[in-house]
């Protein structure tokens, strides 16, 4: 079963971290802090990883990957990946020991019926059809995990497949989807 490693078993030094993660050639079993915070992955499953939590994503699994804007990703380990020039990509080891946070993950949010509601957007699973509307606070996206059907807008009407990613303007007015659709529907913010 494929498995994604999240957070720390326990508190490791800030000197500790650093050694055990630029020490690490076995895809996330040294994660700093312990490895065995192994959790088993199904499809359809959500995980809340807040930023400067140390994850792995494992063999085998195909993530929506939803996060703030931000230009930063420290890697402490990259499964031995090359770069365009074949050089091993850049490790930020030192980097990472100033932000992680290196406490075991919490499991015990409450995100109001949302699938996730933080400070930077809000991600709902839609099943079925739906009508919503795109109004002034924030663009929605919209990726379709499983399923057919259409989404129409105002102007026009387009078909949807699974694998589809669509970005909705903010202000964009009301839409409908119709159809045997999974979707995972995100927008800035909470609402």
């Amino acid at each position: 079963m494929a498995k994604q490693r999240c957070g720390t078993l326990w508190m490791p030094s800030r000197e500790h971290f650093c050694t055990t993660a630029s020490g690490s050639r076995s895809p996330g079993r040294n994660l700093p802090g312990g490895s065995k915070n192994a959790v088993p992955v199904r499809k359809g499953d959500c995980f809340y990883i807040p930023s400067g939590t140390v994850h792995a994503i494992g063999k085998g699994i195909l993530i929506a990957e939803v996060q703030q804007n931000s230009d930063v990703t420290y890697r402490v380990y990259d499964y031995d990946r090359r770069d365009a020039a074949g050089k091993p990509r850049q490790l930020h080891t030192k980097q990472a020991q100033d932000v992680a946070k290196r406490t075991p993950p919490r499991d015990d949010y409450n995100f109001g019926g949302h699938l996730i509601r933080c400070e930077y957007f809000t991600v709902d699973r839609m099943t079925g059809s739906f009508t919503d509307e795109g109004d002034d606070e924030s663009f929605t996206s919209l990726v379709i995990l499983d399923g057919n059907g259409t989404l129409t807008g105002e102007n026009e009407t387009m078909p949807l497949q699974k694998g589809d990613s669509l970005f909705l303007p903010a202000n964009s007015g009301s839409y409908r989807v119709e159809g045997d659709t999974v979707i995972l529907k995100t927008r800035v913010g909470t609402i």
